[in-house]
């Protein structure tokens, strides 16, 4: 953009983006500890991701071929991390060690540094890669069944991939992403999928339906759900002590402790403790509830905008369908798996994410306005 001298557009949906950066600077100014908060500071460089990828694509078709080669690409990184896990399952049984409690503690990642960030991109490529193989229309050149299997084998990869990475939050939000998208297809379908996944769960390996039920039923420190409840607890008292602008980005993970509510018995629970593990709690913990709601809006404002876009097109497959229920979708996996992760801190998530946000908006924008 600046070597051809391309002027940049904004989309309108960037609007609550760029106020939550600024509510993010102006907290960072009556911070508790601003060194604290530069590596929050430095992150709002990626934010410049929404109108780079919405200048430079500019039409739905680009923007959907995007979306495909971002399918592609997690098919690929699942098919690695597949083969992560049965490298790590030959590792345990030669340490001779318990692979349900050995696996916990380094699962697979793919590329990244970590199998949240693994396992928040494959999400996006599940929901994506789901979209086009229901809404998508098949190119002219390419035999339908093969465009039908290509998709299939995308969504299949992806999906055990994340099944393996044994990411609860990423599970319930694949679940709810997966079911929008079964709902606009064929309802039928939809209705079945409580029952499919019970079956699904009924089949699965030991280790799986263990870690499914340690939703519920948590199997002692392994996977303990109470160090969320500790830090959720923990941020709401930051909140009520600054409602308006938090204690400052970052600040939370080196004053954590000064604000654990009394009545929470010590030594606290195993688990980490470096953020809140809820974007909405992080966010209004750190920045005050009036910057976190600006966030809120920039999320709903996504499906909303989509929404109304959708409800002008024309029946049947279409590149604009696959691309505005692609991100749909994947902006409900965003805000589900929010509650349970800081997932939106995540570089490699957040700008990925906002590429699908800029895609989504070109094709709102695209055409007739909306009115």
């Amino acid at each position: 953009m600046l070597v051809g001298r391309i002027r940049p557009r904004f989309p309108r949906i960037g609007l609550p983006l760029a106020l939550f950066a600024i509510g993010t600077l102006v907290a960072f100014a009556f911070s508790e500890d601003r060194s604290a908060g530069m590596s929050q500071i430095k992150h709002i460089y990626l934010y410049l991701t929404l109108p780079v990828i919405f200048t430079t694509l500019r039409t739905p078709s680009r923007a959907s071929l995007y979306f495909m080669v971002v399918a592609a690409a997690t098919a690929l990184m699942a098919a690695l991390g597949c083969g992560q896990y049965v490298n790590k399952m030959h590792l345990a049984h030669q340490a001779g060690k318990n692979f349900y409690e050995f696996y916990l503690e380094a699962r697979i990642t793919g590329l990244q540094r970590h199998w949240m960030a693994f396992s928040g991109q494959e999400l996006y490529g599940l929901l994506i890669a789901g979209a086009w193989l229901f809404f998508a229309p098949v190119p002219k050149r390419w035999n339908p069944r093969i465009g039908i299997a290509i998709g299939t084998v995308c969504v299949a990869l992806v999906g055990i991939a994340l099944i393996l990475t044994d990411t609860r939050s990423i599970w319930i939000a694949a679940f709810f992403g997966a079911l929008y998208l079964l709902w606009f297809w064929q309802r039928k379908f939809a209705l079945l999928a409580p029952v499919i996944v019970a079956i699904g769960l009924f089949l699965a390996p030991a280790d799986i339906q263990k870690r499914v039920d340690s939703i519920i039923h948590p199997h002692g420190e392994t996977d303990s759900n109470s160090h969320r409840v500790v830090c959720w607890l923990t941020g709401l008292e930051m909140i009520k002590s600054h409602p308006l602008l938090g204690v400052g980005p970052d600040v939370q993970k080196i004053k954590f402790y000064e604000y654990v509510p009394p009545h929470i018995a010590w030594p606290l629970p195993v688990g980490f403790y470096g953020h809140l593990h809820n974007i909405y709690i992080q966010y209004a913990a750190d920045r005050g509830i009036p910057t976190m709601l600006l966030m809120v809006w920039f999320l709903v404002g996504i499906i909303v905008d989509c929404w109304r876009k959708l409800k002008s097109l024309p029946q049947g497959r279409s590149v604009s369908r696959f691309v505005l229920h692609a991100a749909v979708a994947c902006t409900i996996g965003s805000m589900i798996s929010g509650v349970f992760e800081y997932n939106l801190n995540t570089s490699v998530v957040l700008t990925l994410f906002l590429a699908i946000a800029a895609c989504a908006a070109i094709t709102i924008e695209n055409g007739e306005p909306i009115t």
